[in-house]
């Protein structure tokens, strides 16, 4: 999927080639997941959450009760679970649910501080999830690790402001960080605790 103003979502597949689906929102979608039976999830700004059971030939609202913001990014847990982020002001916050859920349990909300000689401008929170773990950064400098299955949850701590970061399956984190002027390259063994470059 790659999304359009006003509601609309560009889908390409490799048999049917670019194929436009209207949301019939007016606001710009920034992320969907879909699923191999059709139901879609799309959201984006003004907290717009919309589901499609029939592959996007009609759409609903639910995004029940969420304040106002932006849903950036909506990632599987596996199934019809889901995990999406939400930024409304300086907060980025976590959400959980189901396809075709109107209620989202909130798993947290977090400030983002911009570093102002080392932060980039217009950076966003970044969503990375592996299995039930899930890594959210908060920049400019900071991020939290939740893990589904045993309840931990703890800051991730870069050694500086993020450019870059990826979250592996085997449990490895990397980011490009400014420490300085230079951005770095940073590896994470123990789930963003301590790093090294």
């Amino acid at each position: 999927f790659f999304f359009l103003l006003n509601g609309v979502i560009k889908r390409w597949n490799r048999q049917e080639g670019v194929r436009l689906i209207d949301t019939g929102s007016p606001f710009l979608i920034r992320s969907v997941l879909g699923l191999t039976d059709g139901q879609l999830l799309a959201g984006g700004e003004a907290s717009t959450l919309l589901y499609s059971s029939d592959a996007g030939r009609s759409w609903r609202n639910v995004a029940g009760d969420l304040p106002y913001g932006i849903i950036m990014q909506i990632r599987s847990l596996g199934g019809d679970e889901l995990v999406f982020s939400s930024q409304h002001g300086t907060n980025a916050a976590l959400y959980r649910g189901k396809f075709g859920d109107t209620q989202w349990t909130k798993l947290g909300e977090w400030p983002m501080e911009f570093a102002t000689w080392t932060g980039l401008p217009g950076m966003q929170p970044e969503l990375q999830v592996q299995g039930r773990r899930i890594a959210l950064t908060l920049p400019s400098k900071k991020g939290v690790f939740l893990d589904l299955d045993s309840g931990e949850t703890h800051a991730i701590t870069p050694p500086g402001s993020i450019a870059f970061f990826t979250f592996s399956p085997d449990g490895v984190m990397r980011c490009t960080c400014f420490r300085s002027i230079a951005a770095n390259p940073w590896e994470s063994r123990d789930l963003g605790k301590t790093w090294i470059d």
